[in-house]
Parts: structure tokens; sequence; C-alpha cells
């Protein structure tokens, strides 16, 4: 018989996760009901452009690199200054609850009428939405083993042990730096100062370090998330460039 101490553990730890989810159905349907996604409909004209598939091709080069991911993971490992430390922390908070503070923000832009900061929130959140889509369909089509599995940076494709523990065998790319890279690269695009929106790059590459610091991703899993992080942030600018200019639209390169 499960105890009532135990019931409410698991009450506790899931709760957060359902008011998540809920927060992002309920942003979905705001943007449904108000009518704020045909700026999606342009979306195969950047698809078809060779722009895009520039910026998600160097994921497949990513893969050449698998020989300094060993001593790049040792590496992140024996990092114990308190400083870095804490930074990591940061990082695996946002891996784990960036979509909840997002759309909570969305939220309270909403509620105060902040339309301008409500259109970036949401199609942040969007990028982020598609990023892990794709990563986790990588993720499966991929099959590397995890770090903690102890079968090498090389051992890619491993269906039938997938079948078996699919967690242990789905490091390739890692989607928790995606989503928070998402968010990021996205809101990179949009800072209009080129000093200062670098600093948006420093949580996503905490969380990639919290996933190498304990073991769960090697670090092309992450720099892989990056690339299609990348690309999809650059196609949603694409799409909503008249929201964050009074200019004529047209194509951002950055």
């Amino acid at each position: 018989m499960v105890s009532i101490e135990t019931i409410l553990t698991r009450w506790m730890n899931a709760t957060p996760k359902v008011l998540m989810v809920c927060l992002i159905i309920l942003v979905i349907i705001d943007l449904l009901v108000s009518k704020k996604l045909g700026f999606l409909k342009a979306a195969p004209h950047y698809l078809g452009g060779k722009d895009f598939w520039l910026r998600i091709l160097p994921v497949a080069a990513v893969g050449g690199l698998v020989f300094a991911d060993q001593p790049t993971i040792a590496w992140v490992q024996s990092l114990q200054q308190p400083l870095i430390k804490a930074w990591i922390q940061v990082g695996a908070n946002l891996g784990r609850w960036i979509w909840l503070y997002v759309s909570i923000a969305y939220c309270i832009s909403r509620l105060f009428r902040l339309s301008a900061l409500s259109r970036i929130l949401s199609t942040g959140l969007l990028a982020a939405l598609i990023t892990a889509v794709i990563v986790h369909a990588l993720k499966f089509l991929i099959s590397r083993a995890r770090p903690y599995e102890d079968l090498g940076p090389l051992s890619w494709f491993n269906y039938a042990q997938g079948f078996q523990d699919a967690r242990g065998f789905q490091s390739f790319p890692s989607g928790d730096a995606a989503i928070v890279a998402a968010v990021a690269f996205f809101f990179f695009y949009v800072t209009p100062s080129k000093v200062f929106r670098w600093l948006w790059l420093l949580f996503p590459l905490a969380t990639a370090f919290s996933r190498m610091s304990i073991n769960k991703h090697w670090p092309t899993d992450t720099m892989a998330s990056w690339v299609v992080a990348n690309a999809i942030a650059w196609l949603f600018i694409q799409l909503q460039y008249s929201v964050f200019t009074s200019a004529k639209p047209k194509p951002v390169r950055v």
C-alpha cells in the first residue's frame, strides 16, 4: 500500500510539470483565439531557401568532432569551483523549467496588455516547441548511447538497445540544451545591442554544461542542439520581422 507521504511527494513533484503543460496549452489556445498565428503561413517560403538549410546542415558535421567528446566531458566534470557550479545549476534549472518561465511571463504580459512583449515571448515559445519536436525525432533516428552507458562516444544507431532502454539511447541531440538555446537565440536576435545580446547565450551554455556534468550528454550532443535551435530561431525571426521593426519586412541576416 502506498503511504500518504509517498502520494504527497509524487503530487508535489508532478504539480509544476502539470502546471507547465497547462500553461503551454493556454498560450497556444490564446494565440489561436486571438488569430496571432497567421505569420506561420510564410514558413514554406523560408524553409525552401538555402539560408535556413545552411544553418541546420552543420548538425551532420558535428559528428566529426566526436574525437573531442571524451576529454571535453571529463574537463567539464572536473570543474568544482563554487561560482561555476552555481552557474551550471542555473542551467539545469532552466533546462527543466524554461517552458514554465516563458509561459508565465507571457500570461503576465497579456494581463498587462504588453502586446510587443507578449508577441516576442509567444514566438520564442513556439520556436522552442518546434525545436523540441525536431530534436526528439533526431533522438530516435540516431539512437546514440548516453555517456553513462559506458559505450563510448562512437556508439550510434543502437536501435535494439533503444527498444529495451529508450532513455539510455537518446543522447543526440540534447533536448534540454536545445529548448533553452531556442529561446536564447530568439532573444539574441531581437536584442538591439550587439554587445549585450551575447549574454543570452550564457544560459544555454550553462544548460549544456549541466547535462555534461551529470553524464547525460556528450559535448557534440549539445553542439548539435545549438545548431538546430539557431536555425529555428532564425526562421521565426524571419516570420515575425515586422513585429520588431517599423521598416519594410526583409530577411534578417545575423
